[in-house]
């Protein structure tokens, strides 16, 4: 280990060759838990809309999709080319998430020690919170590696070295947040951290700052396109939605915080979170910070990010523990710029890593076996919710139904690797949360489902088919009213049920 450690920067070659082997050893790995890892539920909205998106509909215009719009067109990309199945999804997001470990890795390689930047690989993939969100497709892995370029390139171009380049970098990275935001509208919080980062690291500022705004502006040309097509749609899905999205009273919804505040911190234990790791990098940027600006030092600027988002993530309602994965690259590598100039950083980094590797294994298990505390799996189902399972169920409903038939299916993902549509409405699942709050006009204008037209909906005439759980047959629809219209049981297996309709 010792001879590990003092290990200086290596040629460009050899560190090509060391982050080639990084990205290649990622790759395998974090492949290998996503095949096994129980399906995530809102993968299934995520991975329809890029379906819907590859036969030609628009999210805001033609379906509901409370998010910001690049993912549904990243998956359509592929899924155009490769058609729409669960695997290659996952094989996807993967190639992402390694892409982010593998950009660090070589930035840390080419900057501090080789030592250092395996350190600083090692310390990312041991993170439970990393296996279980950066192996699913949706948006954590895909938002972090824009992320993660825009953090090295600004960094570069800060740097002496990096002076030749530094309109272009800027440039460049500016386009790369943009497209993080273009992602995931959370993010944004991060464009007056990076401004002021430029203006005081930067040495000809006014010129740093237009490109770095430039290259943002860019990324936002998409955003006035579906503005000028229909501006509230746009607000409601990307802003309106999420201010109003909460079914819970306020004192709920501020108790919740704080009792996600207090697991992320690791001052309460939860099923939801592994050991010490997320716990230990948070408080350790924030002390990190406070000695920075105690010493009146500017702290690291993927520390200013970390902070920055994990204080983003308790605005809205509800929070979840998942939010605060796409903190640990950042948080990791902060530590590693800030405490490479002291004596005991690397034992203090060192140490950080057993802790976490000790509590790999129960959160492996969790992943794979128990799916205890992770969000949309439940006991009593979770066996339908794998990788194979409903990969099975998807080769059963295409048997089921003629091509193109129109299903009322309860999950998304249960028709996203078929030839079957969803009945309008039901793109996402997120529409419940909007029950009873809209007026009628507000539902057609937005395309959301309710309750009241879901219990009708077996009537008419499109409708074919039906998927949903045996558990949650009752909350959707009626069985009296299947009987009448028409609708047999044709499949009942692992809970699943499907309703045909032959006559339609």
């Amino acid at each position: 280990m010792p001879a590990l450690i003092s290990v200086p920067n290596t040629t460009f070659r050899n560190s090509a060759l060391f982050t080639f082997l990084v990205f290649v050893i990622s790759f395998a790995c974090l492949l290998t838990l996503s095949f096994q890892r129980f399906v995530a539920f809102d993968e299934g909205f995520y991975l329809l809309a890029g379906k819907m998106v590859a036969e030609g509909n628009l999210p805001y215009l033609d379906f509901f999709y409370p998010q910001m719009p690049l993912l549904p067109f990243l998956h359509a990309v592929w899924i155009r080319l490769l058609g729409p199945d669960w695997y290659v999804a996952r094989i996807v997001t993967v190639l992402f998430a390694s892409g982010t470990f593998a950009l660090l890795f070589l930035y840390l390689q080419r900057t501090t020690t080789l030592s250092l930047a395996l350190l600083a690989w090692l310390l990312i993939i041991s993170q439970t919170e990393v296996l279980a969100w950066f192996t699913v497709a949706k948006t954590y892995a895909y938002s972090s590696l824009p992320l993660m370029l825009c953090t090295v390139l600004t960094l570069f171009a800060t740097e002496k070295r990096g002076d030749r380049w530094r309109v272009q970098c800027f440039l460049a990275a500016g386009l790369s947040l943009g497209v993080t935001i273009d992602i995931r509208l959370f993010y944004v919080i991060l464009i007056p951290v990076f401004l002021l980062f430029i203006l005081l690291k930067s040495e000809r500022r006014f010129q740093s700052v237009l490109a770095f705004c430039a290259g943002g502006s860019i990324a936002a040309l998409p955003h006035l396109y579906f503005a000028a097509q229909d501006f509230d749609s746009y607000w409601f899905n990307n802003v309106g939605y999420h201010l109003v999205r909460s079914h819970r009273s306020p004192e709920v919804d501020h108790w919740s915080k704080w009792n996600i505040f207090l697991i992320v911190s690791g001052l309460k234990g939860s099923s939801r979170i592994d050991g010490l790791g997320l716990p230990l990098l948070v408080w350790g940027n924030f002390l990190l910070c406070l000695s920075s600006l105690a010493t009146r030092r500017f702290p690291p600027l993927p520390t200013l990010l970390g902070l920055a988002l994990f204080a983003m993530y308790f605005l809205p309602d509800p929070v979840h523990v998942q939010y605060f994965s796409t903190c640990v690259p950042l948080f990791v590598f902060g530590l590693i710029l800030g405490l490479q100039g002291y004596r005991f950083g690397r034992s203090a980094l060192l140490f950080l890593l057993i802790l976490s590797l000790l509590s790999l294994p129960s959160g492996l298990d969790r992943l794979i076996h128990s799916g205890e505390g992770l969000k949309g799996i439940d006991q009593e189902t979770k066996n339908l919710f794998t990788l194979k399972k409903i990969s099975e169920k998807s080769g059963l409903l295409d048997s089921s139904f003629p091509s193109g038939s129109i299903v009322i299916s309860q999950w998304p993902g249960f028709l996203f690797a078929t030839t079957l549509q969803p009945a309008a409405g039901l793109e996402n699942q997120f529409w419940i949360r909007m029950d009873k709050k809209l007026s009628d006009e507000q539902v057609m204008k937005y395309k959301l489902m309710t309750t009241k037209i879901l219990k009708d909906l077996p009537s008419q005439p499109e409708i074919r088919g039906i998927v949903i759980e045996e558990r949650k047959l009752k909350r959707y629809t009626s069985p009296a009213l299947l009987k009448k219209e028409g609708f047999v049981l044709s499949s009942k297996t692992d809970g699943l049920l499907i309703y045909d309709n032959p006559q339609r």
